[in-house]
């Protein structure tokens, strides 16, 4: 069973959130002063990072990490049985960042995702979100600018594999947005997660 704290927002509309226990509270924060307003947040806490947020099996990148699991579609069947039918936003950052667009093409509840700094470099993501990317209404992708200046040839590709993946979206005429914010990857983690918060509920 995942474990989900809801935080409560001033309006109706909320924002699943996978992340490491208790870091919702802190993007709610940040993403109420640049919306003017509370947004509700399901933090959804996340345990085994490489493997509840994989969407298949992949080799450990660097070598350093530990392998990918691919446990994503037990972990997201366990969020919907427990989160239900109704129609909501996800957003994530890094491996959470991959995976929430990964949930909003399998979870047809989910019609708007962002991904800050989102690991989309992950092996064979990109094809495969391209082909069902049309069931989402909006996607929002944000990166450092710094991110795919690695000598890891997988690792570097993420800004390539992240400005592709828009420029589809683009093309399947969803609302879109592509931001290179200035850094790496782990440059002010909870402020770009919560621009990408406001950006999924900004009406």
């Amino acid at each position: 069973m995942a474990q989900i704290t809801v935080l409560e927002g001033s309006r109706g509309a909320y924002v699943i959130m996978p992340c490491i226990k208790g870091e919702a509270q802190a993007v709610q924060a940040r993403a109420s002063a640049l919306l003017g307003w509370r947004p509700g947040i399901m933090e959804v806490a996340v345990d085994d990072w490489n493997g509840q947020l994989s969407p298949w099996p992949a080799p450990a990148v660097p070598p350093s990490f530990g392998p990918f699991s691919g446990g994503g579609p037990a972990f997201l069947k366990t969020m919907m049985d427990q989160l239900g039918d109704e129609a909501c936003h996800i957003a994530g950052y890094s491996l959470a960042g991959l995976f929430s667009i990964y949930a909003g093409l399998e979870w047809p509840q989910i019609r708007n995702v962002a991904s800050a700094s989102g690991s989309l470099w992950f092996p064979g993501f990109r094809t495969w979100a391209e082909e069902r990317l049309d069931r989402l209404e909006g996607l929002y992708i944000s990166l450092g600018d710094r991110e795919a200046r690695t000598g890891n040839p997988v690792l570097s590709r993420v800004q390539s594999e992240s400005g592709a993946l828009y420029e589809r979206a683009l093309a399947l005429g969803l609302r879109t947005s592509f931001v290179l914010e200035k850094g790496g990857h782990f440059n002010e983690a909870q402020n770009r997660l919560a621009r990408a918060v406001a950006w999924l509920l900004d009406e």
